[in-house]
């Protein structure tokens, strides 16, 4: 029998905390994350993601949360599952490369390596995001997400 086991992704910041001013800065450890692009429309897209997912496709702002991983709505032919570790993400993407259906198209891509996960905690969090995104942020309730820019990077803001 040969075991294998995927390689540990570190990132350069992993592990940083600073706070000042109530404000707490983190960065999480690397985490395994996967895009799927398809028709989200689709009966057959929709019976693929629920016989995985029990549920169905989230739409703009939710979230499905489960044991390890989020799934994010990205756009209407893109969501975002991200894994609590690499090795998990490799697992969903073997499950979900397995029982693709054949049309409409599903594309599969594995960015963990485009991601990094930082967390802003205190009350004046979403001060300091709105100084440089144009999202409204009064509008995103706990438990909802959304995708935006802030300066010149894209982001995705989890409100938990």
């Amino acid at each position: 029998m040969v075991e294998t086991t995927a390689p540990e992704i570190t990132l350069p910041l992993a592990g940083l905390n600073h706070t000042a001013e109530g404000i707490t800065l983190s960065v999480a450890p690397a985490r395994g994350i996967l895009t799927i692009r398809g028709d989200q429309e689709s009966p057959e897209f929709d019976h693929w993601f629920r016989s995985l997912f029990t549920v169905r496709c989230p739409q703009v702002t939710e979230t499905i949360r489960g044991e390890g991983l989020n799934l994010y709505w990205q756009g209407p032919d893109q969501l975002l599952l991200c894994c609590d570790n690499h090795l998990q993400a490799q697992d969903w993407l073997m499950k979900l490369t397995i029982n693709r259906p054949e049309t409409p198209w599903v594309s599969l891509i594995e960015t963990s390596d485009y991601f990094c996960t930082i967390s802003l905690e205190g009350a004046r969090g979403f001060d300091i995001l709105k100084q440089g995104s144009p999202y409204d942020f009064d509008q995103l309730t706990e438990g909802k997400a959304i995708f935006t820019g802030f300066q010149h990077a894209n982001i995705l803001v989890d409100h938990v």
